[in-house]
């Protein structure tokens, strides 16, 4: 039956609601208000199909956008979208930049006597191709500080808040795509856009979400050269007890970031050591846990005479003191006569203290492999660390 009279107070109260949880469209190269928004809330942008990653013939893009930093070149690829706060401030862009083949993250002011943009981040789309391919929404989660930018259930940025207002309040979609033909479009021509809690996920999806930034990070540095390890989840079909833990290196203070090794069966959460040497050439070594929590060791050796070697050998930990799996991991280097080293890696309880050391090894290379000198007390059982 109809209503005939006026709304009571609670009926308003919950027809806003249902329109706040109502996906709203968001048609391309216009601006949309976002549903009631607090931090810790993700706003979801949904295509009406899965992403294409293949850039459009040149001669079906455009230039539109004409406050960037440095013009668009005429071939360009873009699809941009955008949240703003209450004052009009661009607080996050996110460019899908298919001919250049990145993932862009800046800010612009809304007020600035000169183009306003701040520094622009990127990472590439190769890095993830293999799982946002299949995507079909791009979720922003609100994290306070920073904001986790999410391809299907992939993480592929975490982008620091830069204005004070870091509330998104309205945003927009654009792209340089000229041509009618929806095929060519990274998204559909009109998305949907909504807002939500990651409690309301489904506990797998929250939990692929959660655990992709609790990561231990490990760095080194000789001369101006800086290696960075972290651990993510790239792909939400892996096996769920298994991470892989990336390389970033930075070559000089002038130098991008740009991604290195990926180093394959780590433990979710592991904790990450890593040390560095020069001895005949540049010596890395990783330590982190595989989910059977042991002890594996990433070697990197770039001497004059040998390429990059890459050894996996493990140690069994789990017979020795407390958890290893809370245990964080750690390692120095000890340099002796006639060019040998002494790693030292060892595990710690929950108050950081020494709970089993791996004893002292001297070896030009992994020693975790079979063929180590053990220089002093005995050396721990040794496991066939392939597969």
């Amino acid at each position: 039956m109809a209503h005939l009279g006026p709304l009571s107070e609670s009926e308003r109260r919950w027809k806003a609601l249902r329109e706040a949880e109502r996906p709203r469209r968001l048609e391309l190269h216009r601006t949309c208000e976002i549903p009631d928004y607090d931090t810790g809330k993700i706003v979801c942008f949904k295509s009406d199909r899965i992403m294409n990653l293949d850039p459009p013939p040149s001669k079906m893009k455009k230039s539109l956008f004409t406050k960037r930093t440095n013009p668009l070149a005429i071939d360009v690829d873009h699809t941009d979208i955008g949240l703003y706060n209450s004052v009009d401030e661009l607080i996050l862009l996110i460019s899908i930049r298919r001919q250049e083949g990145v993932l862009a993250f800046n800010s612009r002011a809304s007020r600035n006597l000169h183009h306003g943009w701040g520094p622009e981040e990127t990472v590439k789309i190769a890095e993830y191709r293999g799982e946002i391919s299949r995507s079909d929404r791009i979720l922003v989660y609100d994290l306070g500080e920073k904001f986790q930018v999410i391809f299907g259930l992939t993480t592929v940025y975490y982008f620091a808040k830069r204005f004070k207002d870091g509330t998104p309040k309205k945003a927009s979609y654009k792209s340089t795509v000229a041509d009618e033909n929806p095929i060519n479009f990274l998204l559909s021509r009109d998305i949907f856009i909504s807002v939500f809690n990651l409690s309301d996920l489904p506990a797998y999806e929250k939990e692929i979400i959660e655990r992709q930034w609790k990561s231990s990070i490990a760095a080194i540095q000789w001369h101006d050269e800086i290696r960075l390890y972290y651990q993510v989840h790239p792909n939400a079909h892996l096996d769920q007890n298994s991470d892989v833990v990336r390389e970033l290196r930075k070559a000089s203070p002038a130098a991008p970031w740009a991604h290195g090794a990926t180093i394959e069966r780590a433990a979710k959460n592991s904790s990450i050591a890593a040390v560095v040497w020069i001895e005949d050439g540049m010596h890395i070594r990783v330590y982190y846990r595989d989910p059977g929590l042991h002890l594996r060791e990433h070697c990197q050796d770039t001497a004059t005479l040998s390429g990059t070697s890459v050894f996996s050998h493990a140690n069994s930990l789990s017979e020795h003191g407390s958890d290893p799996s809370r245990s964080p991991i750690s390692a120095e280097v000890v340099h002796e006569r006639m060019g040998y080293v002494r790693i030292s890696p060892s595990w710690k309880d929950a108050e950081s203290k020494i709970v089993n050391v791996i004893r002292e090894i001297s070896s030009r290379i992994s020693i975790l492999r079979d063929d180590i000198q053990v220089t002093s007390g005995n050396s721990l059982g040794m496991m066939d660390g392939s597969g």
